[in-house]
């Protein structure tokens, strides 16, 4: 990073190369594409408004979902500067719900392709599990988001428990995003994909995947909002953001940096300042090295 910093770019990707050759973990493609395919399949358009879901009308959580290093912290930090919000941080609950869901239901059909067996009662059950959970971040407070970038996967399930809940979108140049992600040492348990350049273009490969997919099946609408226009005009985008969870202006989200929450992410230290510009393009810098990597995500 140091080397980065410097604008050494040729010393730095050498070292982001090593470490990265240090820190590959298991990650199956196959599986991981797979399981993006068996979602699509069992949330498809046809058959999604028939899926069991809960009666819970709560509009408190706020879904924040996204690539990593996509901006979901800074989303977070913008949103919990809000006095009538508050950040829960990266909840894993939602997730762990769906993949339990056969063990509930006594099934021997695995998640995705058993969500049909749920019933309301049951949905109803794990919506206020899940309220409950969230609420431990906030009292009093009328929004508290739920920034587990991976939710991008649940947001199916997250529709049938929590139908009231909205969902923003982050966007970035995937070519910046990858490439952070590919010079990142995430904590303990980390993101498997991210230590290989083949492994983290299946990744976003199926994040689009799913994505594009959720656009077209959820009859909710969901704010896309792109790192580049936030670090380019904040103080449209921030409005954006607050009028998109309907509460009234505050001043204080644009000072978002003086929120001291805890934040637990690798994104800490960047939510901590203004908005810099820094991070746009920053591909550019490596494309001697890594071009074709970068030409083979333009044209994933």
């Amino acid at each position: 990073e140091l080397h980065d910093r410097r604008r050494e770019f040729e010393q730095a990707f050498g070292h982001f190369e090593a470490a990265n050759r240090l820190c590959r973990t298991d990650f199956d493609p196959d599986n991981h594409r797979q399981l993006g395919d068996r979602i699509v399949s069992a949330y498809n358009k046809a058959d999604f408004s028939a899926l069991p879901r809960s009666s819970e009308t709560s509009s408190l959580p706020v879904f924040i979902v996204g690539l990593p290093r996509s901006g979901t912290t800074l989303v977070e930090q913008i949103i919990s500067s809000h006095p009538r919000a508050a950040g829960a941080g990266e909840l894993a609950l939602i997730r762990l719900q769906a993949f339990a869901l056969p063990q509930m239901l006594g099934s021997d059909t695995p998640y995705p392709e058993c969500v049909n067996e749920a019933d309301n009662k049951l949905l109803d059950r794990l919506a206020s599990q899940y309220l409950e959970r969230l609420t431990a971040a906030g009292t009093d407070v009328d929004r508290i988001t739920d920034k587990m970038w991976q939710n991008y996967e649940n947001l199916g399930f997250a529709r049938l428990l929590l139908p009231q809940a909205r969902i923003i979108h982050c966007r970035r140049d995937p070519r910046d995003a990858l490439l952070s992600c590919y010079f990142q040492l995430f904590g303990l348990g980390g993101i498997p994909f991210s230590y290989d350049r083949d492994n983290l273009l299946t990744a976003y490969q199926v994040y689009r995947q799913l994505m594009e997919h959720w656009r077209d099946t959820l009859s909710i609408p969901m704010l896309e909002i792109d790192y580049e226009s936030l670090v380019d005009d904040p103080d449209a985008q921030i409005r954006r953001l607050i009028d998109y969870i309907d509460l009234p202006w505050d001043d204080g989200c644009l000072e978002f940096y003086r929120n001291r929450r805890g934040v637990a992410t690798a994104s800490y230290d960047q939510v901590r300042q203004p908005i810099y510009t820094e991070s746009v393009r920053r591909h550019d810098n490596y494309r001697p090295w890594l071009g074709e990597w970068f030409d083979s995500i333009d044209a994933s």
